[in-house]
C-alpha cells in the first residue's frame, strides 16, 4: 500500500510529508530507509551532521506517528539531530538539499524557518528547561498540548539538564532519551556507566522515579517501530512526567560512520567523498591540529602540563595529546563550568592547566572563569577554536563574543595568533604567565606544521607586530583571516596612492599603546577583527586612544549578529559587506571624506583593478608571512 499523503498538500519537492499515522510498520520501514538516503545525499553536497541524524530517524518518524507537530511541542535538545524532523515537516525537499548553505535550511532547529521548530537550538543541555517552561505556560493557560524533548544521552552530563530534572515530575512532560552512547566523542563520566547498565524497567525505574519522581519506560531499542509506538502512546497516556530509554545505533545505515561515529558526527562537504574514517596526514593543518601537537611536545619537558575539555577532545585536537599522556587528560563531559572550575583547582594545585572550549561553548561558562579563575588570578590557558565565523553552522555557533564578554575581567590576557608559529609561541608565553591567558582563533586559516619547531619568538604580553610601514591609514589586525584581508586592502589603497601601514594587534587585552600611539600619527585607524564590534578589539583600540588623548579619526571593522548561515565564510564576507573589495571601498570613502574628495597621493584613475592585482602579487611575500590561504574556509 503505498503512503497517503497528508490532508495538507506537500510542500515542493518533498515526498516524505504523509498521513504517518495510516502506514504500516513495513511502510515506515520504507520511510526511514528513504529519509536515511536523504539526508546522506544532503551531507555530502553539503557536509554536516551525519552520524547524529542517522541514529535518530525512527526514533523521529515514531514521534510524527504518534503526536500532533505543531499543536504539541517538540523541542530537541542541540537538534543536531534534526534532519528527519525538517524532511517530516513544512519544509521545501529542494531547499533541504542544500541544507548549511545558502537558500538553503539550517543545520539546527530554527523559529525563522517553521511552527515546527519550537525553539532555535544549537547548544546542549537548553531542552528540558525550555520544555518545563512551556509545560508551566500551558497549564496556566489551560491548554492541553503535549511536551515532547528528545535529549541525548550527552546532554544528561550538562549542569543544565540535571537542574531541570530537580523538578521535571510535577510539569507532565515526556522526555525521549534517545541514548546512543556519545555526544560528540564517547559520553563520560557517573551517566554513561549507569545509562549502560539500564537494561530493563527495574533498573530505569529505580534511579528515575526515585531520584526525581518521573515515570520510566525501557528500556527498548530505538530503532524497531513497534516498542517505539508502545512506549510513545503509553507516555501519552500518562499523567506524570515520562522518560522513554531508546537505546540507538549513532551512525546508523551508513558502514563508515556506523564503525567511526565519532569522526562522522559532523563532516565538511570536501573530506567526505574521500575519506575512509582514517586519521588525516596532510601537511595543512588548522589551529585545533596544531594545539594538540605543540601541546605533545611541551608536556615531553613539562609534567605540570594538563589538558582538559568538555566533551570536545576530537573537536580541540586534543586526541592525541590524549593518547599520549592519558592520565593527563581530562574530559569534563558536556558541562563547561566544571572544566573551567576543575582547571582552577588543577592550577591552584601546582599544575598547568589549558583548557580547550569552542568560543560558543565558552560563553555558558563566563562565571567560572571570572570567579574561579580571574579573581584568584589562576595560570589558566583557556583556547577557544572556532573564534570567529562558523559559516554552516549559523547563528548558535558564531564564536563573536568572547572578546567582550572576557576583556573587563581581571588579571586575564587575550591574544590571537596569526599563524602556526606565532601560536606556538603563544602558548609557550601562555604556559609561563603568572595568571589566566585566553588565546583565540578560528577554525579555517591556518597553515603547514613545520617540520621542526625553528627559533621560537619571544612573545611580550600586550605588543604587537607592524608588517607593513605606512604612514595615512594604519590598519590593525587580529588573527590570521582579518591580517590576510588588511595585508590585501593596504595594496590595493597603495594603488590608489594612499600608504597604509598594517599592524599585527596579536593581544586584544592589553592592546599596545606604544605602537598604537605610533600610529595615530596616521589620518586614519582601522581595525579589523572576527568579533562583534561592540566590546571587542575596535573597542579597546578605541578606549586606548580616548586614554592616550588622540583624536585620531577611527573605523572599526567587525560584525553585527545576526549573519546567518552560509557554504562558505567569504560567502558570508559578501553578503555582510565585508569581502575585502567592500572593505577597501569602505575605507577609500572614508579617506576621500576626510581629505575633502582628494587623496594625498591620489592618482583615482589607480583605482583599476588589474592594479590592485598586479600590486597583491607583489606583496606575495608578504603575504605568505600571515598564512598560505589565509581566506580559507
Amino acid at each position: 500500500m503505498a503512503m497517503q499523503q497528508s490532508s495538507g498538500s506537500a510542500p515542493k519537492g518533498n515526498k516524505f510529508v504523509c498521513d504517518l499515522r495510516r502506514c504500516a510498520v513495513s511502510e515506515l520501514t520504507e520511510l526511514a530507509k528513504r529519509l536515511r538516503q536523504k539526508i546522506i545525499s544532503a551531507v555530502e553536497r553539503n557536509g554536516g551532521h551525519l552520524s547524529a541524524n542517522l541514529g535518530a530517524v525512527e526514533l523521529t518518524i515514531a514521534l510524527h506517528r504518534i503526536f500532533d507537530f505543531p499543536k504539541d511541542r517538540l523541542v530537541f535538545d542541540v537538534s543536531h539531530q534534526c534532519y528527519a524532523h525538517k524532511l517530516l515537516t513544512d519544509r521545501d525537499g529542494e531547499r533541504f538539499g542544500s541544507i548549511r548553505s545558502s537558500g538553503g535550511y539550517c543545520g539546527y532547529c530554527d523559529i525563522s524557518e517553521s511552527a515546527h521548530d519550537v525553539f532555535t537550538a544549537g547548544h546542549g543541555g537548553a531542552a528540558l528547561s525550555a520544555a518545563l517552561g512551556l509545560a508551566d505556560a500551558r497549564n496556566m493557560l489551560g491548554g492541553n498540548e503535549h511536551i515532547v524533548v528528545v535529549l541525548g544521552d550527552g546532554s544528561l552530563t550538562c549542569g543544565l539538564t540535571q537542574e531541570a530534572l530537580q523538578h521535571a515530575a510535577a510539569k507532565k512532560v515526556i522526555v525521549l532519551l534517545n541514548d546512543n552512547g556519545y555526544a560528540i566523542d564517547g559520553t563520560v563520566g557517573a551517566w554513561a556507566k549507569h545509562l549502560s547498565s539500564m537494561d530493563g524497567i527495574k533498573n530505569g525505574c529505580c534511579a528515575f522515579r526515585d531520584t526525581y519522581g518521573m515515570d520510566f519506560i525501557g528500556t527498548i531499542d530505538g530503532h524497531n517501530f513497534d516498542e517505539l509506538i508502545a512506549a510513545l502512546t503509553c507516555a501519552k497516556r500518562s499523567t506524570k512526567s515520562v522518560l522513554v530509554h531508546a537505546k540507538t545505533q549513532k551512525g546508523r545505515g551508513h558502514r563508515l560512520a556506523e564503525l567511526h561515529p565519532e569522526k562522522f558526527h559532523s563532516v565538511a562537504s570536501e573530506h567526505y567523498s574521500q575519506w575512509d574514517g582514517s586519521e588525516a596526514h596532510e601537511m595543512w593543518c588548522a589551529y585545533g591540529d596544531a594545539l594538540g601537537h605543540y601541546l605533545c611536545q611541551f608536556a615531553e619537558k613539562d609534567d605540570s602540563i594538563v589538558a582538559v575539555t568538555a566533551a570536545m577532545g576530537r573537536g580541540t585536537g586534543l586526541c592525541r595529546f590524549a593518547e599520549k599522556f592519558p592520565h593527563r587528560f581530562f574530559d569534563a563531559a558536556m558541562a563547561e563550568g566544571h572544566a573551567l572550575t576543575f582547571s582552577a583547582g588543577l592550577a591552584k594545585g601546582g599544575m598547568r592547566p589549558i583548557c580547550a572550549i569552542y568560543s560558543t561553548f565558552a560563553q555558558r561558562a563566563v562565571d567560572n572563569f571570572f570567579h574561579d579563575i580571574c579573581l584568584q588570578n589562576l595560570p589558566v590557558v583557556l583556547c577557544l577554536d572556532r573564534a570567529g565565523l562558523a559559516c554552516r553552522d549559523g547563528d548558535t555557533h558564531h564564536g563573536l563574543f568572547d572578546i567582550a564578554l572576557f576583556s573587563s575581567f581581571p588579571n586575564c590576557s587575550i591574544a590571537q595568533p596569526s599563524s602556526l608559529e606565532e601560536f606556538r609561541d603563544l602558548l609557550r608565553y601562555a604556559l609561563g604567565a603568572t595568571g589566566p591567558t585566553i588565546i583565540r582563533y578560528g577554525r579555517g586559516c591556518a597553515g603547514v606544521l613545520p617540520v621542526d619547531d625553528g627559533k621560537p619568538q619571544k612573545i611580550e604580553l600586550g605588543r604587537g607586530r607592524v608588517l607593513r610601514h605606512g604612514d595615512e591609514i594604519s590598519l590593525w589586525a587580529l588573527g590570521q583571516r582579518r591580517l590576510w584581508q588588511a595585508m590585501k586592502i593596504a595594496a590595493m589603497l597603495e594603488c590608489s596612492g594612499i600608504s597604509a601601514e598594517v599592524v599585527d594587534g596579536r593581544f586584544a587585552k592589553p592592546v599596545d599603546h606604544q605602537l598604537l600611539g605610533r600610529s595615530s600619527r596616521c589620518r586614519l585607524i582601522v581595525s579589523l577583527e572576527d568579533h562583534v564590534i561592540c566590546g571587542g578589539f575596535g573597542s579597546q583600540l578605541s578606549m586606548a586612544l580616548l586614554q592616550m588623548d588622540r583624536r585620531t579619526n577611527f573605523i572599526a571593522i567587525g560584525w553585527t549578529p545576526p549573519i546567518g548561515f552560509a557554504e562558505s565564510n567569504g560567502v558570508l564576507e559578501e553578503r555582510c559587506g565585508q569581502s575585502s573589495q567592500q572593505l577597501f571601498s569602505l575605507i577609500l570613502r572614508r579617506w576621500n571624506e576626510l581629505m575633502g574628495g582628494k587623496s594625498s597621493r591620489a592618482d583615482k584613475n589607480r583605482t583599476e583593478a588589474h592594479c590592485c592585482k598586479d600590486n597583491v602579487e607583489k606583496h606575495k611575500v608578504d603575504l605568505a608571512r600571515v598564512g598560505k590561504d589565509g581566506l580559507a574556509n
